[in-house]
């Protein structure tokens, strides 16, 4: 082997941090800040925040990338300059380099194996090529820095915000306009809901209780985040948000005139919570006809659950059936999944809801 190749291999290393820190750095200072730097790809062996900012490192050490916020009024100078950041990042490290090997001429070959290794990553993210970023298309440095140069489309965001919140309120939706704060919580939300593992989970809904205890957000977006995060936890059960917060975020839901289907999923978090009595006496005046299909099904499978949690079989069967016949007219695999995932909880309490 030549004595070169460890170095080498090591600079690799070095460089592909130095890539990621110089895009994380530019968009820092232009607006574009980052929210996760990832190093490597395979199961997350070490993660960090700092402060606001999620740094994940990985065993294989190949590859990395760097996630940023959306902000308001972005230029297009200041996301061409967070496309370059990485190479810039490359650039000064090699001049970094190139300095040492002056004032240390005994340490100029390794300083030149190690500023190869800098000028070949930053070269490899200049050649404009399409690959994907957690399963979504993207590309190299060289091609995003070209969309961003060519490319009239408005940024996405805004409709998406719109129409997320158009789920809970749509004349509240079509005047609303996201801030940095928005895009914030709709963010941690989204990798929340995608999170596979408990310390993600756990880390995004700490940084949406963040924003909850700013009281920076506005009503129609506390009701959309409480929304998500107790729904998600009377499917997952998997103990993300405590007790306290699933009651009395679930009771703002519930007297919200906004959307009936909130008192469904208040509901499901009175039988999470051990209530069942209460639950029965929610749900049983509710008219079917207000509500949508997906509102309808979780009827059903939080019925099921609180009268299985009183006793009542034949009733809670009933439910159950139902539940599943709403699901199988949908022919939706995930959602049958989901029914059924659901409905094994019957006659249980949760013992992952934190007191």
């Amino acid at each position: 082997m030549p004595n070169w190749l460890p170095i080498f291999v090591a600079g690799l290393f070095v460089a592909m941090v130095t890539h990621e820190a110089g895009h994380a750095i530019v968009g820092s200072l232009v607006g574009v800040p980052p929210r996760i730097i990832n190093f490597g790809s395979g199961s997350p062996i070490w993660t960090g925040r700092w402060p606001r900012l999620l740094i994940i490192f990985r065993p294989i050490l190949l590859n990395g990338h760097v996630v940023t916020l959306w902000r308001p009024k972005r230029l297009r100078l200041s996301k061409l300059a967070f496309a370059l950041g990485g190479i810039i990042g490359n650039a000064i490290m090699f001049g970094v380099l190139a300095f040492f090997a002056m004032l240390w001429p005994r340490a100029s070959w390794s300083c030149a194996v190690l500023g190869a290794a800098q000028a070949w990553v930053g070269l490899c993210a200049v050649v404009p090529w399409p690959t994907k970023v957690e399963g979504r298309r993207s590309g190299s440095d060289g091609l995003i820095f070209l969309r961003y140069l060519f490319s009239r489309r408005p940024d996405a965001f805004p409709e998406e915000y719109r129409k997320l919140l158009s789920k809970i309120d749509p004349e509240v939706a079509k005047q609303a306009v996201p801030s940095g704060d928005s895009s914030e919580l709709m963010f941690a939300v989204g990798r929340y809901s995608a999170a596979r593992q408990d310390w993600e989970r756990r880390y995004w809904v700490d940084c949406v209780r963040h924003l909850i205890a700013r009281n920076v957000l506005s009503d129609c977006e506390k009701l959309f985040v409480f929304e998500q995060l107790v729904s998600l936890e009377l499917i997952l059960r998997q103990g993300d948000i405590t007790a306290l917060e699933m009651d009395d975020w679930s009771m703002i839901l519930a007297t919200s005139l906004r959307h009936p289907g909130f008192r469904v999923t208040r509901g499901g978090a009175l039988v999470l919570l051990g209530r069942a009595e209460e639950a029965r006496e929610l749900l049983a005046p509710l008219l079917i006809e207000e509500m949508g299909e997906i509102n309808e099904i979780g009827y059903n499978i939080f019925s099921s659950q609180a009268t299985a949690s009183l006793g009542e079989v034949d009733a809670s069967e009933a439910y159950a059936s139902r539940a599943r016949e709403l699901a199988n007219e949908e022919r939706a695999t995930r959602q049958i999944e989901m029914v059924e995932k659901m409905l094994g909880y019957r006659g249980q309490v949760s013992q992952n809801v934190v007191i």
